[in-house]
């Protein structure tokens, strides 16, 4: 149980990289075409948009714009360090509709590989009424590590 301390302890410095409580670092992942950021301050974890894709842009997101914000959740001794919050889904003629999610970051070698958030998306449907299902693009979301900015 240490050891799994110890390496999640290690893995959500490795998010940010080192720890400067004046001005942490920032840590970029490309998520489906784009660029996304993120950011570590405590438990608090949020991920927004650098560089959204020409799909994403045509949908009204913008660099700047969150798409999860959420907390350091429980370690899954299969999955690694945990993940929970609300993320953003966006469509071309609504406001974004947030969900909850949970998910875990994955460990290659005790480095930072992958983030992958789960939850029950919602599709927006006739006069941007959100509603549930358990299947659909938005349901796994994957961030993949590019590099520590």
């Amino acid at each position: 149980m240490r050891a799994i301390l110890i390496l999640f302890a290690t893995l959500l410095l490795s998010l940010t990289g080192t720890v400067r409580a004046e001005s942490p670092d920032i840590s970029l992942w490309e998520h489906n075409g784009s660029i996304v950021a993120a950011h570590k301050n405590g438990e608090e974890i949020v991920i927004w948009y650098q560089n959204p894709s020409d799909e994403m842009r045509t949908m009204g997101v913008h660099a700047g714009l969150v798409l999860f914000d959420g907390k350091e959740g429980k370690t899954s001794p299969f999955f690694g360090p945990g993940l929970e919050g609300i993320v953003n889904t966006f469509s071309r003629k609504c406001n974004p509709v947030s969900y909850k999610v949970t998910g875990w970051v994955d460990v290659v070698d005790h480095q930072v590989h992958t983030i992958t958030l789960e939850g029950t998306a919602p599709i927006v449907g006739e006069g941007c009424i959100p509603t549930f299902d358990s299947v659909g693009s938005n349901v796994r979301l994957v961030f993949h590590f590019i590099r520590f900015e």
